[in-house]
């Protein structure tokens, strides 16, 4: 009698990577709210070895999957004029390039992710599905998290949702884009503007967590939100006879829950022109504490200056530093790796400009200068380039995405934080390429409790996978249909 052979398991490069993403998004979206329900101070201890930990993963995964020759310039180009910023420029350790790189590994290594897991139509498919329920699942538990935030801490910014404290302004802005995204996703364009709002009202009320934390810049959300829903193409105009009337209805909800819970301050109501300018600009006195924090290079560390102070004080660092800061520089490592026994001379001297809330473009230019934001604007375009120019349903998520990314860049650090970037990166990488989202038709919502987020989904990635697809035959094989 023949011996039987052993069957042999088969786990695909394509679907570790799925895993290990879908790991990302269900371990760093939703422990650091379970971790702070007993103890911040134990999540402060855990997050900082956690976020290590991802960083040099994505790291070392992004280098791995580098395949397309503008993935590869985009990458090594930061990764060597960082190196010279830092170490050749600025005279500091190789140690401080290193960390640096940590602060900025969503920008130059989560494209090249998203595409290998993209290349073939068995990997999409597999990681689309998987990625839309845990999407859903996502915008559901944030309705009990930010209830409970709000009943205990009162909101502000301890309403971060399932991503914990001092998230706010980051749970907002994704709960946003995940909404958009999935309504487009179940958009039919058959139909008018206020019947698919009230087919797919779930959407609509799931926005409603954001309205539990201060985010001011959820008004500017939810104008993007339901403004680029409209399609955009001959019938916009008639569209937006419909459009308006019901945006400014939701904009009127939206100010009169916000200005009964958070609408007084010792500046006034906060929606009035004189908060908006202390919020922005600060006033005389904080102008003045600045300029003391400035000339004796210390402050108090409860000092937290307004986003518009920081911009009018860049400059006096970039002066400060001499005339090839502009351009090189301080050298990136400034917010990653340097304890606070052991800064760096710059971290020392302007520790009141580096503390609390900080910007990803002020980050760009004080650490890399001139050639950050060229870099930036290269690699931004890289992701937003359209694969198939013919495509205009999606132009509404890309437009959204697009006016996401002018909001956050000026407003806070979300663009440096991988669970942020990996559904950002998805969903505009999605955007450009709206036939792959195409291919599993529209979702259907039933089923995404049973399913577990897609943990159980009917979609299998086979044990052997079709080849992956280039540019040009993605190309061709969008002009044959």
């Amino acid at each position: 009698m023949a011996p039987t052979a052993e069957k042999q398991y088969f786990v695909s490069k394509g679907k570790l990577v799925i895993y290990w993403l879908m790991f990302t998004f269900w371990l760093l979206g939703f422990y650091p709210f379970v971790v702070q329900l007993s103890s911040y101070k134990l999540f402060e201890v855990i997050d900082g070895r956690v976020m290590l930990f991802f960083e040099v993963a994505y790291i070392l995964l992004g280098l791995l999957l580098l395949r397309r020759r503008s993935d590869i310039w985009i990458t090594v180009s930061f990764m060597v004029l960082a190196f010279i910023s830092t170490v050749i420029v600025n005279g500091r350790p190789p140690l401080d390039w290193f960390n640096g790189l940590r602060f900025y590994v969503p920008l130059f290594a989560m494209l090249p992710i998203i595409r290998f897991v993209m290349a073939t139509r068995e990997r999409r498919e597999f990681f689309i599905e998987l990625f839309d329920r845990s999407l859903y699942i996502f915008l559901w538990v944030q309705v009990p998290c930010m209830i409970y935030q709000f009943v205990v801490w009162g909101g502000w910014d301890y309403g971060g949702g399932s991503l914990g404290f001092w998230q706010s302004g980051v749970i907002s802005e994704l709960i946003y884009t995940v909404s958009f995204y999935l309504m487009l996703r179940r958009w039919d364009h058959e139909r008018g503007y206020l019947t698919n709002l009230a087919m797919n009202w779930v959407l609509v009320f799931l926005l409603f967590p954001s309205f539990l934390n201060e985010t001011k810049s959820s008004f500017i959300f939810l104008v993007l939100y339901f403004f680029f829903l409209a399609p955009l193409n001959r019938k916009f105009w008639k569209s937006m006879l419909v459009m308006v009337p019901f945006m400014v209805g939701a904009i009127w909800l939206f100010n009169y829950f916000y200005m009964d819970v958070y609408g007084k301050s010792e500046y006034g109501d906060v929606l009035s022109k004189e908060y908006f300018d202390f919020y922005v600009i600060g006033d005389p006195v904080t102008y003045d504490l600045m300029e003391m924090a400035y000339d004796k290079s210390e402050a108090d560390d409860d000092v937290d200056f307004q986003r518009g102070l920081k911009w009018v004080a860049i400059p006096w660092v970039m002066d400060d530093q001499g005339d090839q800061s502009w351009i090189w520089g301080n050298g990136i490592g400034l917010v990653k790796g340097r304890s606070e026994d052991n800064p760096t001379e710059i971290n020392r001297d302007y520790r009141w400009l580096l503390q609390g809330t900080m910007m990803t473009m002020e980050m760009l230019i004080l650490e890399c200068g001139i050639w950050g934001v060229l870099w930036f604007v290269a690699a931004m375009t890289v992701l937003f380039r359209r694969e198939d120019r013919r495509d205009r349903i999606s132009r509404g998520l890309r437009f959204f995405q697009l006016g996401m990314l002018v909001s956050v860049i000026f407003y806070n650090t979300s663009m440096n934080i991988i669970f942020f970037c990996l559904i950002y990166y998805t969903l505009t990488f999605l955007s450009t390429r709206w036939n792959y989202a195409l291919e599993l038709g529209n979702i259907n919502p039933r089923g995404f409790w049973l399913t577990l987020g897609g943990v159980f989904t009917n979609v299998r990635l086979p044990r052997a996978e079709g080849p992956a697809l280039s540019a040009d035959t993605i190309n061709n094989d969008n002009q044959k249909r």
